[in-house]
């Protein structure tokens, strides 16, 4: 356990601990008390920086591969373990750790065989969901929840040679609404590496709930996470936990938006303030993202409270690795945005159960009887995934040694959607409605231009103008475009085709005409003949 310091502990032997422990509130006091010594106050700011700074090293383990030592462990050792885990799970253990190459991939193999072997007590959660769970329970029974997973983590670090601790506080897990509970409800580990704490959330890396059902899918999403990344999910009870400094407060943690683990591993990071879980908007309202892989498809949607897409009430803006979403909202309602990547899975792991039985099964049929497919194949993709009545949709069985079903099912998914079809996952979401003041841009309205695909895989593209989501026959546009992803852009109509030209001095290309009558919708066209925006004409 973390020490409590004393009020008449001397300064060093307190700095010391502090140190040793990760504890950057403490260090973080101590620096801005008076009189604080020199020397002490340089080492106090070397830890804060260490755990402020992005750990590279730590980040190269959180792959979303599991490690291949899980699969390979003897039936028998696992049985011995599920019958007296008190006797059995150091041998466990020492089978998982032997000959991993690092400390990192030491603890990343004990997180992996968790996630791989333990399931989320749904039953529990709705009952207690901060009740606390011993490891053996949790290995006897082979399904947990937050308290358990973090047990389980601590004891298998501990008989590793690790020290680790289990945190408990809050999270913006399942059904949080955007305010913190009265009682801690969620726990996760810190675990010691080479003199520095890391944070680990086993229970989030199995999968998630939705709509009270456990759907599992591994990741590493919360493997070694940065501090200050962790803290936009996970807050501690006690502010030495937070690994971080100056401390995020609990008002602070509710007001900033809910960014996951993926939304730091896609390569995110936020360049200012702005966004927050609920936004309050006087009029079109935007912030900026830095990217690391700006030219990765992305696209953000704008959302009822029932789940209705909102057309073209969302924009993006790309420059030089620099991401501006843009959102506006049509009346007083509440709306959430959200904000979407190109999966890293070939195929979708989740569809609604109606595109699956009426759609993908007949189409296979005839695939089948086409011989495009085989029976076998065809047998493998029903059984790769599994309905949940209440939600409505048929989930990916996740097995990630399963290497035959991913084959399978890529293959299929291939047949069944055209060549180049992407497939999204949801990176993060934000709520947003109307200030007082500001009433929407109305409801019979396009706010913006639709943002096709070329644009969405572009890096450094943008149209300054005309932003908006209508034009009108008969009147004159001046359309801009900023791009150095091409050399030209054009714009095609039913019997000539409109080419820009490039402005010297605002190194814009533009170009200026009247819409013809009887057009509905006009596109812009770069150099490759692809769509990059379109408007609808009235």
């Amino acid at each position: 356990m973390f020490f409590a310091f004393a009020d008449t502990a001397d300064d060093t032997t307190a700095v010391n601990n502090a140190i040793r422990q990760g504890n950057c509130a403490f260090l973080y006091e101590y620096i801005n008390s008076k009189n604080a010594d020199s020397v002490l106050e340089a080492k106090a700011k070397r830890t804060i920086d260490l755990y402020s700074s992005e750990d590279t090293k730590a980040a190269a383990y959180r792959t979303d591969t599991i490690h291949l030592k899980v699969g390979s462990v003897p039936a028998n050792l696992s049985e011995k373990v599920t019958q007296d885990p008190e006797t059995n799970l150091k041998e466990l253990v020492s089978y998982l750790i032997k000959g991993a190459s690092d400390n990192f991939a030491r603890v990343k193999v004990l997180h992996d065989w968790i996630c791989y072997n333990i399931d989320y007590d749904t039953d529990l959660f709705f009952k207690d969901s901060s009740k606390k769970q011993n490891y053996c329970g949790v290995l006897q029974t082979g399904k947990a929840i937050s308290t358990g997973f973090s047990a389980l983590m601590k004891e298998m670090c501990t008989l590793a040679g690790f020290e680790c601790v289990s945190i408990d506080g809050f999270a913006k897990g399942y059904g949080y609404n955007g305010h913190l509970s009265e009682t801690v409800e969620h726990s996760w580990n810190a675990v010691n590496i080479e003199s520095k704490w890391y944070l680990i959330d086993v229970t989030w890396d199995t999968g998630y709930l939705e709509r009270k059902a456990f759907i599992r899918c591994y990741s590493s999403e919360y493997l070694f996470l940065d501090s200050r990344s962790f803290l936009y999910t996970h807050l501690p009870k006690e502010d030495a936990f937070q690994f971080y400094a100056p401390v995020v407060s609990a008002d602070q943690f509710e007001k900033e938006p809910k960014l996951e683990g993926k939304f730091f591993d896609y390569g995110f990071s936020l360049l200012d303030n702005k966004l927050a879980f609920f936004n309050k908007i006087e009029s079109e309202f935007s912030f900026e993202l830095k990217c690391r892989t700006p030219k990765a498809y992305m696209a953000t949607t704008l959302f009822t409270k029932n789940g209705q897409i909102v057309e073209n009430a969302t924009w993006l803006n790309k420059r030089a690795g620099i991401i501006t979403p843009i959102v506006d909202v049509p009346d007083k309602n509440e709306y959430k945005a959200r904000f979407y990547m190109q999966s890293k899975r070939p195929f979708p792991f989740s569809v609604d159960a109606k595109t699956v039985e009426e759609i993908y099964i007949p189409k296979l049929q005839e695939a089948y009887t086409a011989n495009r497919v085989s029976a076998k194949e065809l047998q493998i993709f029903k059984d790769a995934f599994y309905k949940v009545q209440r939600n409505g949709k048929y989930y990916y069985a996740d097995d990630p040694f399963d290497t035959q079903k991913l084959r399978t099912v890529t293959k299929i998914f291939d047949l069944l959607y055209p060549k180049g079809t992407v497939f999204t996952e949801e990176i993060f979401s934000f709520y947003v409605s109307c200030a007082d003041s500001y009433e929407g841009y109305g409801s019979d309205n396009l706010r913006y231009p639709f943002q096709e695909r070329e644009f969405r895989t572009s890096a450094n593209t943008n149209l300054i103008s005309p932003v908006t989501g209508c034009l009108k026959q008969g009147e004159t546009y001046k359309f801009e475009v900023q791009t150095s992803d091409y050399t030209n852009f054009y714009i095609l109509l039913p019997d000539s085709v409109k080419w820009s030209k490039k402005n010297l001095q605002t190194e814009l290309y533009e170009l200026e005409f009247q819409i013809p009558e009887g057009l509905t919708s006009l596109s812009i066209y770069n150099t490759n003949r692809k769509a990059l925006f379109t408007f609808k004409v009235e």
